[in-house]
């Protein structure tokens, strides 16, 4: 076996495996019915090339003298998680199937962070279930899997042949590089810009029924579909505004915390791919990177300018993104106080449905969720410490809004469902009255009117429809200043 460093990202989700006791929160599952007439040597030959070609793939972790290594193993070894032998079953237990896998436990120390399986419940009709710890991957590691496993099917399929690929670049060298850039010059400018940028923005926004703050705490989730017409409507604004429909409902999310806590220049998260190379673009493992954004909605600005604030700031931090956040907080504690050692309370994340770029050639495939008969509240395993994180998932041209929330805040699931209403009011209002000062605007008033949150019922449900979120990637006060002194040392 061969070692390897691991990424900044990486260590703190070694440290975070070693402690938790809810493993769902570092699982990335998903499930997908695959329909029509599946090749099944073919998608067993396309994970396995997919597993040799990557070299996260293959590896457990190791500690030696106190610290991480990453072990890359033999082949055999690596591709143990693989088990494309068709099981049949029914119904019920692909959901079954579907709740277990997003419950695994990976032995890191013993076992490579992939698991595949197939499920048949007719020659023409199986499930398909990539389960994926996080510290093997985050969400463009998903954009690679679908990528190569599509191309690598469409040959296999076609009689063709496909080989490992052997590249010269993996993630052990991102790592390497990394901790090289962190020692020079232009960390510490990038250290400085952070301090420059965020100087004077308050870092704990006051959101209304903070109270204690509990290691552990169960997310609560409420989804809603964002209507089908509003989506139109925001994807023409962006289109017209010369903005990305993520900066247009960021935009909203900023103006949502202005008019809920009345503070003009909050600190909030979001998250970056942090891969700073073409190189690193084509490298499996967890490289993202939590990201700073300090909301300005000084001098009661119309919401247009708002938007065209959010997205030229959103920009310029994103041309920032490569230094970790623990690095940055650092920082920001050595200039401006103990204060600054905690995560972002609020977040706003956004992607496509992870698995939605995976195509079988001559099948059509689904995403699937399997609902827990939760109602209109579930509970979501999650590490982060946000108090509230609002995560829209894209699948085709729909929307789901997702709004996930720590039980022990005093945030309830009224002043959640209100706040969500409201969010809709000012994606609304954007689109509407682009003009309106912030200050004109009360998304509260009407009340929340009709209940937004869509009651979760059991069994399975394509997330063409509804498109909840099942996991967070972990972003939390364990991610600390103090912590990093002792990984990058």
């Amino acid at each position: 076996m061969s070692a390897g460093e691991l990424t900044a990202t990486q260590h703190q989700l070694w440290a975070l495996s070693q402690g938790t006791t809810s493993p769902a929160a570092l699982t990335l599952a998903y499930a997908l019915r695959v329909e029509g007439l599946l090749d099944v040597d073919a998608l067993a030959g396309a994970f396995r090339a997919f597993v040799l070609s990557h070299e996260p793939l293959r590896t457990s972790f190791r500690e030696r003298d106190g610290v991480v290594v990453a072990e890359v193993a033999d082949d055999d070894r690596a591709l143990a998680g693989l088990d494309l032998v068709p099981k049949e079953v029914d119904e019920i237990e692909v959901a079954a199937a579907i709740r277990r896998e997003r419950e695994w436990r990976f032995d890191l120390r013993e076992e490579t962070p992939l698991r595949v399986s197939l499920l048949r419940i007719a020659p023409d009709r199986h499930v398909l279930l990539v389960t994926l710890h996080h510290i093997a991957g985050d969400g463009w590691s998903l954009y690679l899997l679908n990528r190569d496993v599509s191309a690598h099917y469409t040959t296999l399929a076609d009689g063709g042949r496909v080989e490992p690929v052997r590249r010269g670049f993996e993630c052990s060298d991102q790592a390497r590089s990394q901790r090289a850039w962190l020692a020079g010059p232009d960390a510490e400018g990038e250290a400085r810009w952070w301090v420059d940028r965020l100087r004077g923005a308050a870092v704990e926004a006051s959101l209304p029924g903070r109270s204690r703050r509990d290691a552990g705490a169960v997310l609560r989730r409420q989804t809603a579909a964002i209507p089908d017409a509003l989506v139109a409507r925001l994807r023409e604004l962006a289109k017209q505004a010369g903005v990305s429909l993520y900066a247009t409902l960021l935009a909203a999310f900023e103006v949502l915390i202005e008019r809920w806590t009345g503070c003009e220049r909050a600190v909030i998260g979001t998250l970056a791919a942090n891969r700073p190379t073409a190189a690193s673009c084509e490298v499996m493992g967890a490289h993202y990177n939590p990201l700073l954004l300090d909301t300005d909605v000084t001098g009661d600005p119309s919401l247009l300018e708002c938007l065209l604030r959010t997205s030229a700031r959103t920009l310029s931090a994103l041309d920032h993104q490569a230094l970790p956040f623990a690095a940055v907080r650092r920082a920001l504690v050595d200039a401006f106080g103990d204060e600054w050692d905690v995560a972002p309370r609020a977040m706003f994340l956004m992607d496509r449905y992870p698995l939605a770029g995976l195509e079988l050639a001559g099948c059509r495939l689904t995403g699937l969720h399997a609902g827990d008969g939760a109602g209109a509240v579930a509970a979501v395993p999650a590490a982060t410490d946000a108090d509230v994180t609002f995560f829209v998932r894209e699948v085709g041209d729909r929307l789901t809004l997702s709004v996930l929330y720590r039980d022990d805040t005093g945030l309830d699931d009224a002043s959640i469902a209100a706040v969500s209403h409201a969010y809709l009011e000012i994606l609304a209002a954007l689109c509407d009255r682009p003009e309106t000062p912030v200050g004109e605007l009360d998304p509260f008033e009407a009340g929340p009117g009709a209940p937004t949150a869509a009651h979760e019922e059991p069994g399975l449900h394509e997330v063409t429809r509804l498109a909840p979120v099942d996991a967070l990637s972990p972003v939390g006060d364990w991610m600390g200043s103090a912590q990093w002194r002792e990984v990058m040392a």
